[in-house]
């Protein structure tokens, strides 16, 4: 049993299909459907189902079709118990899209729970669920953090999620902490768990992940300005002893002695002969990396459609050599594609305008899509169909010849050589015909296979000098790996052991590292230099007393406590009114989704994240804000601590400012929802964190007896707290 109280957890492997499964792409009922169509004949509910992503659960509640699952007086209840909820909303927000399309829903028995919805509409969910009026829910694992509210069956419609950085499988902890929600303590003798999976789940990663242990509890200590300052103005409290005393040292002191066993296993293994390493290899290793580097930096010189003639070469039949996305890894050992077959290749225009015929017609080179065979590892239309990029062949004779759709700036080289393709490449007997005169070609040219030239062929203008001594290194950096005296064998056995080889080097490091740590020298380190920071801002003088700017900081915990100082003793919000002030603020409490924070728009273009600011009157505001952002990080830069000066400007998005001008001018709660493809639950949590960054200030300026900001902050704080956006619990 887990968190939910369940006496035992089996586990049935069902499904077919993720999520929608199969059944949504013929218009028959989907493969969620039908499993908790039996589930439910079985009597198995109440039953919760997991899926990564608002989108994601929505769409697999309205999959659900005509699935009734309360009788009459079950959806009396639940009538009333709604009706009576949003009679404290305004008559607007009544027939808000979601709390309209909620009710209907809920009188058969099925709910949605995610971090979207209106507060409003989350807590009564999780009471109707509670009262075992929702037999169906549909929740991310949101719903499993921190809630007390078991069902008797499980189902895991997806087990990979998006963490911010790319997809990966579930953790065990994760999976346990979801699963535990199967089984109702005092109700249930045993909860059930079911997993949906088709044929591109890795099963291994799956077992893994049924297997493993719970995630061990580690500290997450994170020294912050406002906690350094607060110990200053304390006097009582010292910041060394805090940190000797955390949780966090005494993790690294605990594991000192295993890690120091650890360092001298690793000093071992270097000195070992099995990880010895000849000369030639590391000048072989160096040498490639070298020629990695450099077609690199050939690669865009010679695939400008606008500087040479590479479209004109994109003909069918030519052969082409494409980089691997990504590229090689460290060690050089990254499979690459090699030589393939053009295909076809089509132009994407991402813009309308770029129609009109003249001399900047030919886009750019990621616009130009070429389907190429290459050849491929086991597998390869399994990894396409799931929305991935197969790998390159292991060896020749396992290769599969498949058609993949890469971009124009991929490409490394144009052979000279041109073939002939079979009409149909639909069939493995033609797409194995190609296979074979590539092999025939590459077998000729035992030396390399001939490529076009940047000058003669290509015509690289504009870079052609560029382009020129970039060739001349790379022939120079090939000669001379055509004269070590090694075979091909002898590198891939050699490099291989540079590859165990740098890893032991790289946890010797890390290991090392973690030993550094346990005696709080890092630690020391990013203290002093937060104390530098603090000075040449102006938080604390020379002799360490901390002043006024240094107990404005000391209030502000929700944002960054830096600028938000900053900001104030600038006097960028005496010009301001209540609503400018609050709509400015917003742009520290926005949180990731709202757009506005400089990255690259739909065209694939830089966005301007102030040009984007539809009210005028916000822009210069704006603009004096991320010049102060810039002080600031230019300022922790200087002082030897890690920041990116641009990542940090762009934490401060744009993309509330004119939501949150015109509510507090007084819009409903419906007209913002049609200005940012953010769902309601999200402007109302950034609407949550501005109010409560304001009363930070507020408290600032009382302690500085600043009554005119004091005033301003509480008029902006008057704007902004009604309707919706802060409509009363229902637990209170």
């Amino acid at each position: 049993g887990g968190n939910g109280g369940g006496a035992g957890g089996g586990t049935i492997g069902g499904g077919g299909g993720k999520g929608g499964g199969k059944g949504g792409r013929d218009k028959g009922p989907s493969d969620c459907f039908k499993l908790v169509r039996t589930v439910v004949s079985m009597g198995m509910e109440p039953l919760i189902v997991f899926a990564f992503g608002k989108r994601k659960v929505e769409k697999l509640a309205e999959e659900m079709g005509t699935l009734e699952l309360t009788v009459h007086t079950e959806r009396e209840s639940i009538t009333q118990i709604y009706e009576n909820a949003i009679q404290t909303l305004s008559d607007d927000d009544q027939v808000l899209p979601q709390v309209e399309k909620m009710l209907p829903l809920l009188q058969r028995g099925i709910a949605v729970h995610h971090s979207g919805l209106l507060p409003l509409l989350k807590e009564l969910v999780e009471i109707l669920f509670q009262e075992g009026l929702v037999k169906l829910l549909f929740a991310t694992e949101t719903f499993a953090m921190g809630l007390n509210m078991p069902a008797k069956t499980v189902i895991f419609a997806e087990l990979s999620k998006f963490d911010g950085a790319a997809f990966r499988y579930l953790s065990s902890g994760e999976y346990i902490q979801m699963s535990g929600r199967a089984g109702r303590r005092g109700l249930d003798a045993r909860g059930t768990v079911v997993t949906m999976v088709d044929g591109s789940t890795d099963l291994a990663k799956v077992r893994e992940m049924l297997r493993g242990e719970a995630d061990s509890l580690s500290s997450r200590f994170h020294l912050s300005y406002n906690m350094l300052l607060n110990c200053v103005r304390t006097e009582t409290a010292n910041i060394e002893n805090l940190i000797a005393k955390s949780f966090y040292t005494f993790q690294l002191q605990q594991a000192k002695p295993d890690l120091e066993r650890r360092q001298r296993e690793l000093s071992a293994q270097l000195a070992s002969p099995d990880l010895a390493v000849d000369a030639r290899l590391l000048e072989v290793h160096a040498l490639r990396a070298q020629e990695r580097s450099l077609r690199k930096q050939l690669r865009p010189l010679l695939t400008d459609p606008k500087d040479t003639k590479a479209v004109h070469f994109l003909q069918p039949g030519r052969l082409v050599r494409f980089a691997r996305e990504g590229g090689a890894g460290e060690e050089g050992e990254a499979r690459e594609w090699g030589w393939g077959a053009i295909v076809s290749y089509k132009r994407l225009r991402p813009d309308k305008k770029e129609g009109k015929r003249g001399g900047d017609d030919l886009g750019t080179a990621d616009q130009y899509h070429i389907d190429v065979l290459l050849r491929c590892d086991a597998g390869a239309e399994a990894a396409v169909e799931a929305g991935g990029e197969p790998a390159p062949a292991r060896d020749e004779e396992s290769a599969e010849l498949h058609v993949l759709t890469l971009t124009l700036d991929r490409v490394d080289a144009f052979s000279k050589v041109k073939v002939s393709l079979p009409k149909d490449l639909r069939s493995s007997d033609g797409r194995h015909a190609v296979l074979k005169v590539l092999r025939e070609v590459e077998r000729r040219f035992a030396d390399g296979v001939p490529e076009l030239q940047h000058d003669e062929d290509l015509k690289v203008t504009t870079a052609a000098q560029e382009a020129a001594k970039l060739a001349r290194r790379l022939e120079g950096v090939q000669e001379r790996l055509g004269g070590v005296s090694l075979g091909e064998e002898e590198i891939a056995a050699g490099l291989a052991v540079l590859r165990l080889r740098r890893a032991a080097e790289e946890e010797e490091k890390r290991v090392k590292r973690q030993i550094r740590e346990g005696q709080v020298a890092l630690m020391k380190e990013e203290l002093r230099g937060m104390r530098r920071v603090l000075r040449r801002l102006g938080h604390l003088s020379e002799d360490g007393v901390i002043g006024n700017k240094g107990r404005v900081a000391c209030e502000v915990s929700t944002s960054d406590e830096l600028l938000v100082t900053e900001l104030v003793f600038a006097g960028l919000f005496q010009d301001l009114d209540p609503a400018q002030l609050a709509a400015l603020l917003s742009c520290l409490v926005a949180e990731h989704g709202f757009g506005g924070s400089g990255g690259k728009g739909k065209d694939g273009k830089k966005e301007d994240p102030v040009a984007m600011i539809r009210t005028r009157e916000m822009r210069e505001p704006v603009e004096r804000m991320r010049e102060l952002a810039k002080r600031v990080a230019t300022v922790v830069l200087e002082a030897k601590l890690p920041v990116d000066v641009d990542e940090y400007i762009a934490r401060f998005a744009t993309g509330l400012v004119d939501l949150v001008f015109d509510w507090c001018g007084g819009a409903k709660f419906a007209d913002l929802c049609k200005m940012t493809d953010a769902y309601e639950g999200s402007i109302i949590r950034a609407m949550h964190r501005l109010e409560e960054l304001l009363r930070q200030i507020i408290d600032a300026a009382k302690v500085v007896g600043n009554e005119e900001l004091q005033a301003k902050c509480e008029a902006a704080q008057k704007l902004l707290v009604r309707d919706v956006v802060f409509c009363p619990s229902l637990y209170t």
